[in-house]
């Protein structure tokens, strides 16, 4: 089963820069309307067989919005693309992450299902930040109905539209000043998430270990209650030497395992601290692109000095090597001091936001998931436990009462 891209979508793609362009008119809408207008579900996840040799999983989203209801079917290579192309559009944005991808064993019924719940909290988590669930590419996703990897191979957007939407969406950081102070803070917190992420790691592996021995010990224990009814009625009644009301059933009251939260809980934190982190590389690699340009730069000018000091034949040798042309001195250098004040100020607005309003809402997102989590955990620890207790302590008051 293919996909192709309707002539409808297609025509989105040559209006992509006019529209994105003119988000720069609108201020994104209050988090409290995004926040009561959305649902958004994950509905269905079936697999498709295209022929003998190709096989995935389909991911049929619906929900409702202020526009109107929605639907679309996409594949896991979609998620990964759309959120490829928001990283792309938004840098220095904190875009929720996806499950990772799996080669081996990515179509078992646990797998596709537990995969269905997170690309679901990933479409929710998106559906609460307004730019990013308002943006063309989103709605294209929710929205299309042809192949979305082919529609957004050509949404381009160029540098200047970028920023923009940057000043016109983030226009309170527009004047924000990016102090050594706050490049270090940058750098401190980027250190800090690198040891939180080995922290976790390690962690994740050890609470997945007493898991699946949990979930061991509750087969052995069930297994031991069975057992004692045998003991009952084949040894008990005998010594007894009279008759004993047995209670045959067996113990099949669902005992929780606080660990398997705890060990989602390790994993979403992995998957929230590595995106985090891909947010302030994000940043890291725009300083590099302007530090590059600025070389560039400084090449170009020591090129037209020269050219203006007798060497004036330097064009024409590099025509000779390029076999065309080369572009007007005087243009190209004006084109790259453009690209470098719009990657200023995109760095500027970006470097501002992220640490004056991302870093602290990932901060108190994080503490309080880690709050919800202890309580939780607290809570099917003592359940799970006390229903271990409850069964031993039904086998003795029924051979008291007997």
């Amino acid at each position: 089963m293919a996909y192709l891209a309707s002539a409808s979508d297609l025509s989105t793609i040559y209006e992509v820069n006019e529209t994105y362009a003119s988000m720069a008119s609108a201020r994104p809408l209050p988090d409290s309307f995004i926040e009561k207008s959305i649902e958004i579900i994950i509905s269905k996840a079936v697999i498709i067989e295209e022929n003998a040799f190709t096989r995935y999983a389909l991911y049929t989203i619906t929900g409702r919005d202020s526009s109107g209801p929605f639907e679309a079917s996409r594949r896991y290579s979609d998620f990964l693309a759309l959120r490829n192309q928001l990283l792309y559009r938004w840098p220095g944005c904190f875009v929720p992450p996806i499950p990772p991808k799996k080669i081996l064993g990515n179509l078992t019924s646990n797998f596709i299902e537990s995969r269905k719940s997170l690309l679901q909290r990933f479409l929710q988590r998106i559906s609460q930040i307004t730019f990013l669930y308002t943006s063309e590419e989103f709605q294209m996703f929710i929205r299309g109905t042809s192949d979305f990897e082919v529609i957004i191979k050509n949404l381009k957007v160029a540098t200047r539209d970028i920023m923009i939407v940057f000043h016109s969406l983030f226009c309170e950081f527009v004047d924000a000043e990016i102090t050594d102070e706050i490049r270090v803070k940058l750098v401190e917190y980027d250190n800090f998430l690198k040891n939180s992420l080995g922290l976790f790691v390690e962690f994740a592996k050890a609470v997945k270990m007493i898991k699946e021995q949990f979930e061991r010990f509750k087969r052995h224990f069930l297994d031991v209650n069975c057992k004692i009814k045998a003991v009952e009625k084949e040894y008990i009644m005998k010594l007894q030497e009279s008759e004993m009301q047995i209670d045959n059933a067996q113990v099949r009251f669902a005992i929780p395992n606080p660990f398997k939260e705890l060990h989602s809980w390790a994993k979403n934190e992995i998957a929230d601290i590595s995106a985090m982190l891909n947010t302030i590389s994000i940043c890291h690699s725009f300083e590099n692109r302007k530090k590059k340009l600025e070389r560039k730069l400084s090449l170009e000018n020591k090129l037209v000095n020269k050219a203006q000091k007798g060497i004036d034949n330097i064009w024409k040798q590099m025509a000779h090597i390029t076999k065309k042309y080369p572009e007007d001195p005087e243009l190209k250098k004006a084109r790259i001091k453009s690209e470098i004040e719009d990657i200023t100020q995109i760095l500027k607005i970006m470097t501002a936001r992220l640490c004056e309003e991302e870093l602290p809402v990932f901060k108190a997102e994080r503490v309080k998931a880690y709050e919800d989590m202890m309580a939780l955990y607290s809570e099917l620890t003592l359940e799970g436990f006390t229903r271990i207790s409850e069964s031993a302590m039904r086998v003795h008051i029924e051979m008291l009462d007997n």
